[in-house]
């Protein structure tokens, strides 16, 4: 069936790509380790979530309380614009409360409510009216003005987010005896609240921060205000009440998750206007974070499916044209298709491995898994990457111009690239050396040959565009006739090279290929699955298809007679 050998093709890319895969995550992996990058943007969304905390403090007064004045005495209160002015009387006591736009008109005024307010003149000897402000849970009331807020700068902010990313609790478990401490990569809301509180405690001691800076130090101090101006005056004690709280919590529901008690134990204990900001905003800001750092990692993705592509120079556009071409090459990487599946399917249902895995191990694995999966794709039965990387140098033999070369000369001679022979009829006249080339770019053979003039002599450079052994030998089949000279050479000198014809050969499909494999591994263990399933069924169709040709005795219906 023609759908099958489609198939087929499909497949073969697929497992060429999944194969290909692991060299490519293997570099993003490196690359985002190297540069902290999970840290760095996470070290980002927390200094953002940082700077929330720096709202306007006054939200949390909602009244005013006037005291002192005379009996029914009217006041006006300047509401922000548009609003028109609102005019009370106080009460009998001389007592008036206000409750309608406090928040706005003290931060309008930094602080101080009077300026908003029109009072009655007072009576000669009578002290001024009193002016109290109350908060939201009505306990604590402050007079008029309030001091001027406190607000962390973003380089505090950022100052701030490395600490905590930093705190022996959340940072990465050192490794190598690295010389610089790596930050964490995840921080839950609740460890975020705590650690918060701990450094607002205690502003001089920093956990991870053995000697603190005049800046480090500024921006705990301006935390620990700011956690006072947002409900929080004692942070200390706020962080024993959520101790006491969780084990009390721990005592009495047990079954409940660890999170879930320290959640509840936060929000009885510390329910202010600090932990209200902190939990409006983290979960926006993870997912934010989370996004960036994906988009990041997704552009060291494709660098590295760019170099994956470069470095093997795997040309999909002739793969395509191969598998739709050679019956072998398909049922080979069908066949391969398959085992990788099994293994695959085997991997994830064997335990996962434990987090303190020796990261050595780790590395090592990872490496071995990219080397057997290039030798499979260099199998002679596959043969589907070049046999040589386009740095790596190439074989280069001469031929020198003999003087005692004299006719006749060898009807056939035979040309040996690797373990391939090719046949030479070379068609003999008086330059012997352009005789064997011409011959040799009749034949084509995976070489380059080229006259240079070196010395006093002509020579005949042949340059294999594959590793392996070259002669070109006089007798057919008699390796000891190699006329070739028995000095080694290479194409190029330095340790790395660049094959220029393998690159203009296959740079339009290693485009391809880079295109392919951005789409990440994930993707081609998916279409692999899927195809091969809709193979199986495909298949089962054909050959049930073909027995009931085979097997269908029933006669042809016979022919109306004339």
């Amino acid at each position: 069936m023609e759908i099958l050998k489609y198939l087929d093709v499909l497949i073969g890319l697929a497992i060429v790509m999944l194969l290909l895969s692991p060299g490519v995550s293997a570099f993003t992996q490196v690359c985002l380790w190297l540069f902290n990058a999970r840290s760095g943007r996470l070290e980002v969304g927390l200094t953002n979530l940082l700077l929330q905390l720096n709202g306007s403090p006054y939200e949390r007064y909602d009244a005013a309380e006037i005291a002192g004045l005379a009996p029914l005495a009217p006041v006006t209160f300047a509401q922000p614009a548009p609003q028109p002015a609102l005019v009370a009387n106080a009460d009998a006591s001389g007592s008036l409360v206000l409750t309608q736009n406090v928040p706005a008109m003290l931060a309008m005024n930094g602080g101080d409510l009077l300026p908003s307010l029109t009072l009655p003149a007072s009576l000669p000897g009578a002290p001024p009216p009193v002016i109290r402000l109350r908060p939201r849970d009505g306990a604590g009331w402050q007079p008029n003005p309030l001091p001027l807020p406190v607000a962390l700068s973003p380089t505090q902010a950022q100052k701030v987010a490395e600490a905590v990313l930093l705190h022996p609790m959340l940072g990465q478990p050192s490794f190598w005896r690295l010389p610089v401490p790596r930050k964490g990569e995840v921080v839950e809301r609740e460890q975020l609240i705590r650690v918060l509180l701990g450094f607002a405690a205690n502003p001089t001691a920093i956990p991870a921060v053995l000697k603190p800076g005049s800046a480090v130090t500024a921006a705990m101090q301006n935390l620990r205000q700011i956690l006072a101006d947002n409900g929080v005056p004692d942070p200390g004690r706020s962080l024993a009440d959520i101790r006491d709280a969780a084990l009390r919590l721990e005592l009495t529901d047990a079954a409940a998750a660890a999170h879930d008690r320290l959640s509840r134990a936060i929000l009885q204990t510390t329910r202010s206007a600090f932990v209200g900001r902190i939990n409006l905003w983290f979960d926006h800001t993870m997912d934010r974070t989370t996004g960036e750092y994906k988009f990041r990692a997704q552009l060291v993705t494709l660098v590295g499916a760019l170099l994956v592509a470069t470095v093997v120079q795997l040309d999909s556009i002739d793969l395509l044209r191969r598998l739709s071409t050679n019956d072998k090459l398909r049922d080979s990487l069908v066949e391969q298709a398959q085992i990788q599946h099994s293994r695959f399917d085997q991997q994830q249902q064997a335990p996962a491995s434990t987090r303190d895995q020796n990261e050595l191990e780790v590395a090592k694995a990872r490496r071995d898994e990219i080397e057997s999966d290039l030798a499979k794709l260099r199998d002679p039965q596959l043969a589907v990457l070049p046999d040589h990387f386009i740095w790596q140098p190439l074989p280069q033999v001469s031929l020198t111009r003999n003087p005692a070369w004299t006719p006749p000369y060898s009807p056939r001679l035979e040309l040996l690239v690797g373990t391939t022979v090719y046949p030479l009829q070379p068609n003999w006249s008086t330059d012997p050396l352009a005789d064997i080339e011409s011959a040799i770019r009749n034949s084509n053979a995976p070489v380059k040959a080229a006259r240079e003039k070196r010395g006093a002599h002509d020579h005949l450079v042949l340059t294999s565009r594959n590793l392996g052994t070259v002669q070109l030998r006089s007798t057919p089949g008699k390796s000891e006739t190699n006329m070739l000279n028995a000095a080694p050479e290479w194409s190029c000198n330095g340790p790395v090279c660049f094959d220029r014809d393998l690159f203009e050969q296959s740079w339009r499909g290693v485009l391809l290929t880079w295109v392919l494999l951005s789409l990440g591994a994930s993707f081609w263990y998916d279409a692999l699955k899927n195809l091969l399933k809709l193979r199986s069924t495909v298949a089962k169709k054909e050959e049930d298809a073909r027995i009931s040709r085979q097997t269908d005795t029933t006669p042809a219906p016979a022919k109306p007679a004339p």
